[in-house]
């Protein structure tokens, strides 16, 4: 007998919350493995990971953050040329870039067809596994130059 998928519990998790942190997972691993690699692919570069409350941030050098602004409380944050600001905002999940690339605006939606929680970028045509939703927000800040 075929193995019946615990749709209850996937549907559960389908939440922004728990999309989020598990986009933040995602992303911490990427850095690591990006931090992993000879300098030369890296262009002697390192991305630095560390907490601070209600906010994340990633950005290069010694000062870096990864976390979000909780729907309730706004934190003032200027984003520089290398940062990438992560936040919930409503039911949407927004990356601002650096050097004005933009904004990547990430909506978790329940398939009751598939019985999965798609991820789309902005419009329902094209749904993204998690790890491809990383490599939208941290892809050219990581390999690209984000110096000019």
């Amino acid at each position: 007998m075929a193995r019946i998928p615990n749709w209850v519990q996937k549907r559960a998790e389908c939440t922004i919350e728990i999309i989020f942190n598990e986009l933040i997972r995602q992303i911490r691993s990427d850095v690591s493995w990006f931090n992993s690699l000879e300098e030369t692919i890296r262009k002697n570069r390192l991305i630095c990971i560390s907490d601070r409350k209600d906010m994340k941030v990633i950005s290069e050098g010694e000062s870096t953050f990864i976390g979000h602004e909780n729907r309730t409380k706004t934190i003032p944050l200027q984003n520089t040329d290398n940062e990438i600001l992560i936040k919930i905002d409503g039911n949407k999940i927004i990356a601002d870039l650096p050097r004005d690339k933009g904004r990547i605006e990430i909506n978790p939606v329940w398939n009751k067809e598939t019985l999965t929680c798609d991820l789309y970028n902005g419009d329902k045509s094209k749904a993204y596994p998690l790890y491809q939703v990383s490599q939208m927000i941290i892809g050219d800040f990581l390999f690209g130059d984000t110096n000019g």
